[in-house]
């Protein structure tokens, strides 16, 4: 069965309209405005607070400031409790008065900030404070050690046990009150000891050395160190060694001024010629017993009493003022001047004077052992042809009486012939004369007349190769080179060899010589000259227009005293390693191998040594051993080592050359070590300051076979 239900349309119709009804918001917008006053008030609030926060912290670093320029803790103290006090009632208020920078709503709560800053800053300045006072006290004890000290340096022992016991009860007080601890106390209770007996000691030593010691026995400066005690008695007892030798020196001294005072007033007296110029107190003076036993040992003294006794029993005697030398005749003229004129031939007798000295200078100049003779001395005879025996006694002679000479103010340079021998002695050893016999002339003058040889031969020669002849034979060398060198001169001058190119030989002589005698002309021309004539000796036929380089050198290494092959001479020295090749002139004898050798040597014992493991190998971080430098020590001349600048001692002595030290152009055996700094050569110091300068036969001994 079919159910049929009812349809109907699908729109309900028109709906009927809605109108809106007006809604009540006062109450809302009152709220709003009272959030919003509300939160302007918080702000404000809030604003006032970080402000108040800005200006404590800047008060307070001010505040910090003032009271950290104030030096004395208490009233730093007293100021900072003050300015805190100050602040807190600025920013929390009084109980009379409300804050003057916060809003009172603010004020509970930035009490808690206003403690907590307050209280930082009070521990750092309280702690400043503190360390103020720690100072204070510290200063006290400085000051009062330093008065202290003052009072022990002429304090007797017990009154520095009194200061050293008030100075224990400031270091109490220091440790009792933090400043110091237990170990610093004990240490200044030691050093305060130390200090005050130092001070004392110090005063004794420089017033009295041998007190010192006395009193240093008895242990009065016990509270000096050990080593201190040790420094102080070497001082003293170098002081009165020191003193021993200074009072020996000023007696010698006075010794001597008496002996020159005495010497002076008797030549004084002797000057005079008329004996009533003599007043009572020289007359005394010549019968003076003191005098007269100085005299017995003192041969100035006799001389010069023997002639004051002449002058007062002769009322004239030339002959004394002839015998005086050109200065003690000077001497008495001016006193002669001095005196007032009391005779009328006094003016003469002064003109007669001044013109015995002209003409006493001038045969001195001219002929000095002539006048010596003139004036009554005796001059030993030279003779020239009784052989060479008489010749050598006759020079030894006359180096006696040139000796006495110069000391006796009569000449500065050795008169040894007159001018009539000086042409004879030139004519001997003239180049056409015998070899032989010029060497035997030659070896006569330097055995008799050592280092003077080679003046006299030059004055009387003019010949620079005989007169460096005499400085070889003097210096040692073999004794056929100089009867070579005088041999080629003979066979130049009968044409029997050919003398090489001067300008050649020149300059291979200082291409051999590296040009070391540069500075040193006349040596260097005596050099090269006797040089030559070795060379022409080698070489009778050479080719005048070239120089055998080879020859030239052996020539060369003979004119500096060695042989020409190994000993002496000019060697090359460049030791192993060292890279510093150099020429130097040895002393005859001297191997230059054996100088090599021993430079070698010395370079190594001279270097620092690191220390070695049981196979030898250096340890890494070892030890260094210093090196020794007691060798050049005992090479040295004065005994004193180099000053090597805390610079290795084996670097600069490789770096350096030996130069030879000829004082007036004749060689010794004494050199010393050059480097060149700076483009300047600066020679080694030695540990005195100065030039070091050793002896190259020492630093070879025992490397000889």
């Amino acid at each position: 069965m079919t159910l049929t239900l009812p349809q109907a349309g699908t729109s309900p119709g028109r709906a009927p309209r809605t109108v809106e009804q007006p809604v009540n918001t006062a109450g809302q917008e009152l709220g709003q405005l009272g959030d919003a006053l509300y939160r302007l008030g918080a702000e404000k609030l809030d604003r006032n607070k970080k402000r108040a926060q800005v200006d404590l912290t800047r008060d307070m670093n001010d505040l910090r400031l003032q009271v950290e320029e104030i030096g004395d803790p208490d009233q730093a103290d007293t100021a900072w409790q003050q300015g805190v006090s100050n602040l807190r009632a600025k920013y929390l208020g009084s109980e009379s008065g409300q804050s003057e920078v916060l809003h009172p709503s603010n004020v509970p709560d930035f009490e808690l900030t206003f403690d907590q800053l307050a209280n930082a800053n009070t521990f750092a300045v309280g702690k400043r404070n503190l360390e103020l006072r720690m100072s204070e006290r510290m200063a006290t004890f400085d000051s009062y050690m330093y008065e202290a000290s003052r009072a022990a340096m002429n304090a007797d022992a017990d009154t520095r046990a009194t200061l050293a016991q008030t100075a224990d009860d400031h270091i109490a007080g220091l440790l009792q009150n933090g400043v110091i601890n237990a170990e610093q106390a004990e240490r200044l209770r030691q050093d305060v000891r130390g200090d005050l007996d130092g001070a004392a000691a110090l005063q004794v030593l420089n017033d009295d050395p041998a007190g010192f010691l006395d009193r240093m026995e008895a242990g009065e400066f016990s509270g000096l160190a050990p080593e201190t005690q040790a420094r102080m008695r070497n001082t003293a007892t170098d002081a009165l060694r020191k003193a021993a030798e200074k009072a020996q020196k000023d007696a010698d001294k006075a010794a001597e001024e008496h002996r020159d005072r005495i010497v002076d007033n008797l030549d004084r007296i002797s000057s005079l010629d008329n004996t009533e110029r003599l007043d009572p107190t020289d007359r005394a003076l010549l019968d003076d017993p003191g005098i007269a036993q100085l005299a017995k040992d003192d041969e100035d003294v006799q001389l010069a009493l023997r002639k004051a006794q002449a002058r007062v029993s002769l009322d004239e005697d030339e002959t004394v003022y002839r015998l005086m030398n050109p200065a003690a005749l000077q001497r008495a003229i001016e006193v002669e001047r001095s005196k007032k004129v009391r005779h009328p031939y006094q003016e003469e007798r002064l003109d007669v004077l001044e013109d015995l000295l002209a003409d006493k200078q001038k045969a001195l100049d001219t002929n000095p052992l002539k006048h010596m003779k003139d004036i009554g001395l005796d001059v030993p005879e030279l003779p020239l042809d009784e052989g060479q025996k008489a010749f050598e006694a006759g020079l030894a002679g006359r180096r006696r009486n040139s000796d006495w000479m110069r000391k006796n103010g009569y000449t500065t340079q050795p008169v040894i012939l007159d001018p009539d021998e000086r042409k004879a002695i030139k004519a001997q050893l003239d180049d056409e004369a015998d070899p032989t016999q010029r060497r035997m002339l030659v070896e006569g003058f330097t055995r008799q007349l050592g280092p003077d040889a080679e003046r006299v031969l030059m004055q009387a020669t003019g010949d620079r190769v005989v007169a460096h002849a005499a400085t070889l034979i003097g210096w040692g060398a073999p004794a056929d080179a100089v009867e070579d060198i005088l041999t080629a001169q003979k066979r130049i001058k009968d044409g029997t060899a050919t003398r090489p190119s001067e300008a050649k030989f020149r300059e291979t002589f200082t291409d051999v010589t590296a040009g070391q005698f540069r500075d040193q002309p006349e040596l260097e021309a005596r050099i090269m000259a006797t040089a030559e004539a070795l060379y022409v000796e080698s070489n009778p036929i050479a080719d005048s227009t070239s120089v055998d380089s080879g020859e030239a050198r052996k020539a060369i290494s003979r004119a500096l005293g060695g042989d020409g092959d190994q000993l002496g001479g000019l060697a090359t020295i460049n030791p192993p390693g060292a890279f510093n090749q150099h020429e130097v002139p040895l002393p005859p004898g001297v191997r230059g191998d054996d100088v090599n050798q021993a430079l070698f040597d010395l370079y190594g014992s001279v270097s620092d040594k690191r220390s070695r493991d049981d196979q030898g190998h250096i340890e890494m971080g070892g030890s260094v051993i210093p090196g020794d430098t007691s060798r050049l020590a005992a090479i040295s001349l004065s005994g004193a080592a180099p000053d090597f600048g805390g610079m290795d001692a084996d670097v600069v002595l490789s770096d350096a050359k030996i130069v030879p030290i000829w004082v007036g152009g004749r060689p010794t055996d004494r050199y010393t070590f050059v480097r060149r700094v700076g483009g300047q050569d600066i020679a080694l110091k030695d540990e005195n300051g100065q030039r070091y300068e050793f002896s190259l036969r020492k630093l070879v001994q025992g490397r000889r076979p």
